[in-house]
């Protein structure tokens, strides 16, 4: 609908912030619409996992030597919603990229003492911010991380110190977050940017928790990651909290984002747990790594006798086992079997979109709950008729009425997809009514006109 001219936030409702839209742009002025556009925005956003990789690998390094940063790729590139999330068109790959490279950049400063440095840290979560919301989540993650290790160096100064490092970092986040603001406040929808962006990311209903990650697809990553973690623990421990500033600045903003996601957050969707993931991998292949020296360098000691040895080498060999099944392998086989990857493919998908495109002009509204149909405007002002929209629709709390809208826009097709299914009776009624079927599934077309 931006390449159509509409404005943002007063046209049609988004929750997201408005950069990531405004790149795409390019894309459709030069493609011709309709599949092939899509799949090469699919391509295009593919990209993005290699430099979520790349960047991994760079986090593991600073702590870690090449074997173990080198697990830690290989543990995130098996982690199912990576492997999902990483592909769709989407900004929420870019906000992880701006992310981790914001986190590099901290830890480095914190390494080195160039404070400089966390404004440019700052500056890029503040980018990252244009294309998600979702960005003032590490940007709080940092703010707490800094107090805490400003604490535990020690030292009357601790409080100054962490006044200068706060300080920088924020003038830089406020930026591009000041230049974006002035935008739309000059454009008169500054108020409209801020409450589908900020207001209504923040008052969802608190009633979608992420039972997903029961899975076994997933619930093995984590597995995996959890025991990194306490043996990462452990090992801190053994020594001064101080010698390990750069191990902190990692482990702290890991914690504290999933700790929002588990519990605070109140929309957390699969997506969202890219922000922490990369670090969680990073954990994983420190499991992994513990596991392959048990084996490959087992304790010696003149008072074990060959039986306590084959006893510590088996356990070792079981943890090992457990890591690689955990990792590597229980993702693989169920992403083959579940997910069917060299079978599934989006050919319904595109032949439903290539109809509606053949049966409607540029300027004609369809309705669709997913908000998926992106090459036409949607009839409707919610455009992506998630748990929580259509929770506010049914307690009253939007008030926009879809009938009312569909006929405003004389809207003459409709996806009845599963979102459009869960719509209240009265919605139900009236599609029954104005829309029948059409040669392809899921394609209802309008009856007659639609009577204002």
């Amino acid at each position: 609908m931006v390449s159509q001219h509409y404005v943002l936030y007063k046209d049609f409702w988004e929750n997201h912030t408005p950069l990531f839209y405004y790149l795409l742009l390019p894309l459709f002025r030069l493609c011709r619409e309709g599949p092939f556009l899509v799949l090469l925005a699919r391509v295009v956003m593919s990209c993005t996992a290699f430099g979520i990789l790349y960047l991994t690998y760079a986090l593991a390094r600073l702590n870690h030597d090449r074997l173990t940063s080198s697990l830690a790729v290989l543990v995130l590139s098996y982690m199912f919603i990576f492997m999902q999330k990483s592909i769709e068109v989407r900004p929420d790959q870019l906000v992880v990229i701006l992310w981790l490279s914001a986190l590099w950049i901290c830890i480095k400063s914190l390494s080195n003492g160039r404070g400089l440095a966390l404004f440019y840290a700052g500056f890029l979560l503040g980018v990252a911010y244009l294309f998600s919301p979702k960005a003032l989540l590490p940007c709080a993650a940092m703010s707490l991380t800094f107090p805490v290790l400003s604490y535990l160096q020690g030292s009357g100064r601790a409080f100054l110190r962490f006044l200068k490092m706060q300080s920088s970092f924020t003038l830089g986040f406020l930026i591009p977050v000041s230049v974006c603001l002035a935008f739309f406040y000059h454009a008169g929808t500054l108020k409209e940017m801020i409450s589908c962006t900020v207001l209504d990311n923040f008052t969802y209903p608190n009633n979608y928790r992420p039972t997903y990650l029961l899975n076994l697809r997933n619930i093995c990553f984590f597995l995996l990651a959890f025991a990194g973690l306490i043996i990462h623990l452990r090992e801190l421990r053994k020594s001064s909290i101080r010698a390990h500033a750069s191990q902190l600045a990692l482990l702290i903003p890991t914690l504290f984002l999933l700790i929002v996601f588990l519990f605070l957050m109140t929309a957390p969707y699969a997506q969202s747990a890219l922000l922490f993931a990369p670090m969680l991998a990073i954990y994983g292949a420190v499991a992994l790594r513990k596991s392959l020296d048990g084996i490959l360098l087992p304790r010696q000691s003149v008072d074990e006798t060959k039986a306590t040895q084959s006893g510590l080498r088996a356990k070792s060999l079981l943890f090992f086992t457990g890591a690689v099944a955990a990792g590597l392998i229980i993702p693989c086989t169920l992403l083959i079997i579940k997910a069917h990857p060299f079978s599934r493919t989006n050919t319904e998908q595109f032949k439903r979109m290539e109809y509606v495109l053949n049966v409607t002009q540029p300027t004609d509204a369809v309705f669709d709950g997913e908000g998926a149909y992106i090459f036409r405007p949607q009839a409707y002002f919610y455009s992506a008729l998630f748990h929580a929209i259509v929770w506010r629709i049914e307690g009253g709390g939007i008030k926009q009425d879809i009938p009312q809208s569909l006929i405003r826009t004389n809207c003459r097709v409709i996806i009845y997809d599963e979102r459009v299914a869960t719509l209240p009776q009265s919605v139900q009624l009236f599609l029954k009514a104005n829309y029948e079927p059409s040669e392809v599934p899921e394609v209802y077309l309008a009856r007659k006109q639609l009577e204002r």
